[in-house]
């Protein structure tokens, strides 16, 4: 059974005030990023990071624009944020970066990802998630 999307009003990729949030300004990387995605680190000796879209690996934390290579995006690294699950859950899971950048079930501190606040009932289902929370 879906979800219940409790923030309609809401967009995919938009933070919910509910904690102080911190992001950082990232350069983007071949492929680009995705609004509401999680992302990863390309490459450590550039500053600002420059994030690619994490696919399976740990993230650094989730883009808050769209972007293609070279542009410059912010990206949530603790925040509530709008996400689109990449399966079912449930509310409290730790969560990681599928292989489509969406939370999946199952993430480790060291995975970057973050807390589900509500349950995913199927894929795609929209909810929030608290990118970076351990």
């Amino acid at each position: 059974m879906a979800a219940e999307d409790l923030f309609p009003d809401v967009e995919i990729g938009q933070t919910i005030g509910m904690v102080d949030e911190q992001s950082i300004p990232c350069v983007v990387g071949a492929g680009g990023v995705t609004k509401g995605y999680f992302v990863g680190i390309s490459d450590l000796d550039s500053f600002p990071p420059t994030v690619v879209a994490a696919g399976a690996a740990a993230s650094l934390g989730a883009a808050m624009q769209t972007g293609v290579e070279g542009d410059t995006v912010d990206v949530l690294v603790e925040g509530v944020m709008k996400m689109v699950a990449g399966g079912a859950f449930i509310a409290g899971d730790t969560v990681k970066s599928d292989a489509t950048h969406r939370p999946i079930t199952g993430g480790i501190y060291a995975d970057g990802g973050g807390k589900s606040l509500q349950k995913a009932g199927e894929l795609g289902d929209e909810v929030l998630i608290w990118v970076g929370a351990k």
